[in-house]
Parts: C-alpha cells; sequence; structure tokens
C-alpha cells in the first residue's frame, strides 16, 4: 500500500479528525490487512480495532514483535511493540504531571 493510499483509507475511517473505531470495524478484512502491513512496514502502533480476525495475521503480528496491548491518552486501544509501550507510558506520565 502507497502513502497515498494509506492516506485515503485513514480518512475513510476518520470522523471529525479521529480515527472511529466504528467505522474501522466496519472495513473489509482485505483493506485492514493492507493497512496494518503498511503501519506495521513504518513500525507503528496498530490500532487493535483495525487488526483483520485471522490467527495467521496474529502470529505474524507477534513475529514482527507487536506482542504488547496498551491505551493511550486519549483512550484508544493499540498493540505495538515494547518501545510503543515504553513511549506510551512516558507519554502519559507527563500528561498526569500537568
Amino acid at each position: 500500500m502507497k502513502k497515498s493510499a494509506f492516506k485515503a483509507a485513514l480518512k475513510k475511517i476518520s470522523k471529525d479528525g479521529f480515527i472511529s473505531n466504528e467505522l474501522a470495524l466496519l472495513l473489509p478484512s482485505e483493506e485492514k490487512h493492507e493497512i496494518c502491513e503498511h503501519i506495521m512496514k513504518n513500525r507503528g502502533p496498530v490500532l487493535i480495532s483495525l487488526i483483520p480476525d485471522s490467527e495467521q495475521f496474529d502470529s505474524h503480528m507477534n513475529c514482527m514483535g507487536y506482542l504488547y496491548s496498551f491505551i493511550n491518552p486519549m483512550g484508544f486501544k493499540f498493540r505495538g511493540t515494547s518501545a510503543h509501550v515504553v513511549a506510551n507510558e512516558s507519554r502519559m506520565k507527563a500528561r498526569q504531571a500537568k
């Protein structure tokens, strides 16, 4: 998936400038798969509602190091690597310190 196609897919599942879990769940499995692959190639955390329902894809994510689930400061649930979890925890601590 190219960057332009990825941006178009994000616009499709966004509402008021934010990704909507409800709209993400309505995407077909093939499109979810392509979006997740693009995010993983660029080493970003993956929104759980974008992960396709497939045990094979779940194994693939584990092999890529996406072993951890976490909730970001805005309340979205993500799956990511240990680096994503550490970065999220530091953001949460910074937010609580304010």
